[in-house]
């Protein structure tokens, strides 16, 4: 199974889950949730991470982070190893407690941290433990509604979203929770790649995030990730193939129709990408238009000479840069 790529930079906002190897359970008592609480405490002031939320289950946790000095995997390590060390030293036990590798989803702290936060919370709630998130002494929940002080959580900018006083962003707070209690929650069915939870103007953000070049090829294999890498990197060819800006392969009437051509033919070819999400790059024609684009550049005729010419070419470039045997699924 391919191990899920890490994304650093500073400001990054992340919801982390961590299980226990083999469902078994990573908190046998209170005082191993205590204890975890302290190395929590402890590598986010070392780290200088910002805690959102936590909610800490039987067999594995919940987290809310900011990541200011994009530090992720390095606070991740040794939180995850010290913690590990403690439980294994205090019940007689060796080897891993968590299974595999920690699972981290970006969050777009506009849109989406505020549902994350809440999602953490009612984590306790929706898995039928307690019936209101203030009866869960292991979550943040009481630190925002002033119950409790177990960790060093950030609550203001939290609160702020609410309401400017105090007292009433506490309330409105409670509601938030509340009324979503009852209610499916699908929040993470919205994630792109199982890595990104935000707008499309984010997600687009986010891609300029990602360094091809730390990845391996089992990484950019990966199914809807791979496409990623895949279209940004048929897009630079293009684009600097043609000497043209991406955005003018969008445009109505762009005069430029080899080389929307030769972006719809590449993006269908080698992406996951649907016929309708590779027409954008058409100029504007319809969708239905591309299967006509594509029979155009495999069965050229005399005035489609210079177009597929010029496909073969990105395509040697591709090969020269290794393209497919890095993205070989």
């Amino acid at each position: 199974m391919a191990r899920q790529i890490r994304i650093e930079f500073e400001g990054g906002v992340y919801h982390i889950t961590t299980r226990g190897n083999e469902r078994k359970n990573i908190f046998l008592c209170p005082d191993d949730r205590r204890h975890f609480l302290t190395v929590l405490n402890k590598s986010a002031i070392r780290y200088g991470i910002i805690i959102y939320a936590y909610s800490l289950m039987d067999n594995h946790y919940h987290m809310v982070i900011e990541t200011p000095l994009g530090n992720l995997v390095k606070f991740m390590h040794t939180l995850n190893s010290v913690y590990t060390g403690y439980f294994n030293r205090i019940h007689k036990r060796v080897g891993h407690l968590f299974q595999g590798r920690y699972k981290s989803i970006i969050v777009d702290k506009d849109s989406y941290l505020l549902a994350v936060v809440r999602y953490t919370h009612l984590n306790p709630v929706k898995a039928g433990i307690i019936s209101k998130p203030e009866e869960y002494e292991w979550s943040s929940y009481g630190e925002y509604i002033g119950t409790q002080q177990n960790c060093l959580i950030s609550t203001d900018f939290i609160l702020s979203q609410f309401d400017e006083n105090k007292t009433g962003a506490v309330e409105y707070f409670k509601k938030f929770h509340y009324d979503a209690m009852n209610k499916e929650d699908s929040l993470f069915a919205k994630t792109v790649s199982g890595l990104f939870l935000g707008s499309e103007k984010f997600i687009e953000k986010m891609k300029g995030q990602i360094n091809s070049s730390s990845l391996t090829r089992e990484i950019m294999g990966k199914r809807g990730l791979g496409d990623l890498y895949k279209r940004k990197y048929i897009m630079d060819l293009i684009t600097r193939h043609y000497k043209v800006d991406e955005k003018e392969l969008t445009e109505k009437g762009s005069k430029l129709q080899d080389a929307q051509k030769a972006a719809v033919y590449l993006l269908r070819k080698y992406t996951g990408m649907k016929v309708k999400e590779v027409s954008k790059y058409s100029g504007g024609r319809d969708y239905t238009y591309i299967p006509k684009i594509i029979s155009c550049i495999e069965n050229p005729k005399d005035k489609d000479t210079e177009l597929s010419q010029s496909i073969k070419i990105l395509e040697e470039k591709m090969k020269k840069a290794d393209f497919f045997s890095a993205f070989k699924t």
